[in-house]
């Protein structure tokens, strides 16, 4: 196949729509039956100390409309957090709320709308939990336990290398607990952290958590899950998009990965990146005009470019009843969220600087 027919393949995008509630960075957000919680999150990316969103929005794939949701209880006050599906539940951990760094595990219930702050089991070991969490990862690797990594410590305090702590949740789901694990990683902040079934640089494939960017360093650390009695369990994911993913040939090329607060998915062995800030360059740092993948299998990296779709402004909603203009999809951000779900890849929320944040949803097909 020729270079040409490589080059073919594309990530097709357009406006699903635009809603200013959307307008929030450094928010948690998960995917559950098909529709995306986003939770919490600040309004502008500059400053040390943001000042964290009280609210929490649901996007219906299926009606492609916008909401917040009501819940019955008090809900946590978070941005700089990480959120994860578990069933109908999903769980929040650490994040800052406008005071301190925190590293709490919190549970929402998608049915009756509750929230619950998890109780913590008490350890007589202050090191075996981290002293507060912000811009760190959240990975599901058995059914009970869970890999939290980042830099940790009070606003005037980080340590030089990156902590690794495993993260149990009791099976009723209403303790938690940290353990230290022994393995360390690089210094990173609003980095990524990926689940993959098979890593190939290992001598033997194994599980293992693929950390990417947040430092200025093309280096990924992996951590091993050898030591997870249980059996490993990976994101789930369309097996339809998976297929396609193995069959659509892709140009490969060396990426560079030096840059933080990108959004990440896990397809199977795929690791999908988009946008995020590079190092090194005062302006014009923000990216997003391709697709970064990896994959897990063969040690390989692909960029699939976006392109911009003729018909996004026919396909678009605009909620607020703003007059329609013409507008073209912002690719360009940071901290923000990228989902699959059926066939597409949504784009959704993120910083287009210090100052703006995007108020479009975006939708991506693979072709």
């Amino acid at each position: 196949m020729s270079d040409d027919n490589f080059n073919r393949a594309g990530a097709h995008a357009a406006i699903a729509m635009r809603h200013d509630d959307l307008k929030r960075v450094y928010f948690a957000s998960a995917v559950c039956f098909d529709r995306i919680y986003i939770h919490g999150g600040c309004q502008e990316a500059a400053g040390k100390l943001p000042r964290p969103l009280n609210d929490m929005l649901m996007y219906d794939y299926e009606t492609n409309s916008l909401g917040p949701v009501l819940c019955g209880t008090a809900m946590p006050i978070l941005c700089k957090h990480r959120m994860l599906s578990i069933g109908h539940k999903l769980l929040v951990v650490g994040g800052w709320d406008g005071y301190k760094r925190r590293h709490h595990c919190w549970m929402f219930d998608t049915r009756n709308l509750q929230w619950t702050l998890l109780q913590e089991i008490p350890n007589y070991d202050p090191e075996q939990a981290p002293a507060g969490l912000s811009s760190h990862t959240l990975s599901q690797v058995t059914e009970n336990y869970f890999v939290v990594t980042g830099r940790e410590g009070s606003v005037r305090y980080q340590k030089r290398f990156g902590s690794i702590f495993s993260l149990k949740i009791n099976p009723e789901r209403t303790k938690f607990e940290y353990c230290r694990m022994s393995h360390q990683i690089d210094s990173r902040s609003g980095h990524s952290a990926s689940v993959v079934a098979k890593f190939a640089r290992s001598s033997t494939p194994r599980p293992a958590v693929l950390i990417i960017g947040g430092r200025n360093s093309t280096t990924m650390d992996s951590i091993p899950l050898k030591t997870f009695t249980e059996p490993i369990k990976c994101p789930d994911y369309e097996s339809d998009f998976l297929h396609k993913l193995n069959s659509t040939r892709f140009k490969s090329k060396a990426v560079n990965t030096a840059f933080r607060l990108q959004a990440c998915l896990t397809i199977s062995n795929w690791v999908i990146l988009h946008g995020g800030r590079v190092f090194n360059k005062m302006r014009n740092d923000v990216i997003g005009e391709s697709l970064y993948l990896y994959d897990s299998l063969t040690s390989r990296w692909y960029e699939i470019p976006i392109i911009l779709s003729k018909s996004a402004e026919q396909h678009q909603v605009n909620q607020n009843k703003e007059p329609e203009k013409k507008q073209k999809p912002d690719l360009k951000r940071f901290g923000h969220m990228v989902a699959n779900i059926k066939d597409e890849l949504i784009i959704l929320g993120g910083a287009l600087n210090d100052d703006e944040c995007t108020n479009q949803i975006l939708k991506l097909t693979i072709s």
